[in-house]
């Protein structure tokens, strides 16, 4: 990897405060952005996208294995009382999908590419993939790899609805709100004018109206397309009466929640392991199982299926005693369990993890690197060039 990578320019001052950037540049983010460049070869480039729409296409698939069967549901953890919206949103919003990130492991110097998870609901990279890396790549006078990513969320967000309105929910954290801001300038590039932002705490969700939001003097304002920057199972799990809400305006057409509801299926790591029984030696795949003993390999990690941001995880080079663990907020969660991945790495023992964008395709590839043998929040984003 070491003969790809060359020094990457700061983005300029100007730039950031323009842009309100200042969250991936100070801070406790202050060496977030990587000082190289990676470099791409196009066959690599290749490889990645067609993973993601390769990947996609099976995870769908177990996706309709999981909502028609009750044992799956249940390991799932989803209560009996939310299939009711699950199963209409397959049912009637199975197109109108919108935006995750898949991450693999492999893909660089003639690795295979592999499937580690994917990031099915409000993914993060949307600001350092739409705008941060062309303006450093555009500093840096380099080509740029793949990335139709705002243009594809553009495209997504007119077939999806032709009411030209939405609305920005989050729960106040900087990042969310700067990745919701990456859906807001889509739907503005998409000819929508309306586009409002307000917490959750504001939003007022009346099951016999709409999703509102007060104007003052007695007026409120209904929005017909939210864009929530928090995931279906925050809701399911944390906000039950919320979930009930949604399910209302929902399947009542009054309301169209991006990603959709039956999204959820795909965010749970264990769609892994359904996917891999489907499909089991799949070259994209890694074997991966409800326990330990259920693998061949000796060699795993384990995860938990609705952990995010590499929480929780632990690696184990032989059974029982774990090499690497992370600690976090889900612990008590069940867990799946997965075959080892190789990742490709540098002479200073970087771990490289490329990403792909898929909206109805894939449309953007994003990397990032961690000198970690678990990838969690504290990896770097890469800014990646075409190699010739």
């Amino acid at each position: 990897m070491d003969n790809r990578l060359i020094s990457a320019p700061k983005l300029p001052k100007k730039f950031i405060k323009k842009y309100g950037f200042q969250y991936f540049t100070s801070g406790e983010n202050h060496d977030y952005l990587a000082e190289d460049l990676l470099g791409v070869y196009a066959s690599e480039e290749d490889a990645f996208l067609s993973a993601g729409n390769t990947a996609f296409s099976l995870l769908r698939k177990a996706a309709q294995a999981v909502i028609e069967s009750p044992d799956l549901l249940s390991r799932f953890g989803i209560p009996a009382a939310s299939h009711e919206l699950l199963r209409w949103s397959i049912e009637n919003e199975w197109d109108d999908y919108l935006v995750g990130r898949f991450d693999f492991a492999g893909g660089f110097d003639g690795q295979p590419v592999k499937l580690l998870e994917f990031n099915a609901d409000t993914c993060s990279l949307l600001v350092e993939t739409t705008f941060l890396q062309p303006e450093i790549l555009k500093e840096a006078k380099q080509r740029g790899i793949k990335n139709d990513l705002l243009e594809s969320l553009t495209g997504r967000l007119r077939a999806i609805s032709s009411e030209q309105n939405i609305l920005l929910t989050d729960l106040g954290f900087a990042e969310d709100q700067l990745t919701a801001s990456v859906i807001g300038r889509a739907a503005r590039q998409a000819g929508w004018e309306d586009v409002g932002t307000k917490a959750l705490e504001e939003v007022i969700f009346d099951p016999d109206d709409a999703v509102l939001v007060e104007m003052g003097g007695g007026q409120a304002k209904a929005y017909d397309n939210l864009y929530k920057a928090f995931p279906w199972d925050f809701i399911l799990f944390e906000e039950p009466e919320l979930w009930e809400l949604l399910t209302e305006l929902i399947t009542s057409r009054r309301v169209k929640v991006l990603n959709p509801a039956w999204s959820l299926l795909l965010q749970c790591k264990g769609i892994l392991a359904v996917a891999w029984q489907q499909n089991p030696n799949h070259p994209l795949l890694l074997d991966t199982a409800w326990s330990a003993a259920g693998l061949r390999s000796r060699q795993y990690v384990s995860k938990p299926i609705w952990g995010r941001m590499g929480e929780n995880v632990s690696l184990f080079h032989s059974p029982n005693y774990p090499t690497a663990q992370t600690e976090g907020d889900f612990a008590d969660s069940p867990m799946i369990y997965q075959q080892l991945a190789h990742f490709t790495t540098d002479q200073e023992e970087y771990r490289y993890q490329g990403s792909v964008f898929y909206t109805d395709h894939s449309c953007a590839i994003a990397v990032r690197r961690q000198d970690d043998l678990i990838m969690d929040d504290d990896a770097e984003f890469i800014s990646c060039y075409r190699l010739a």
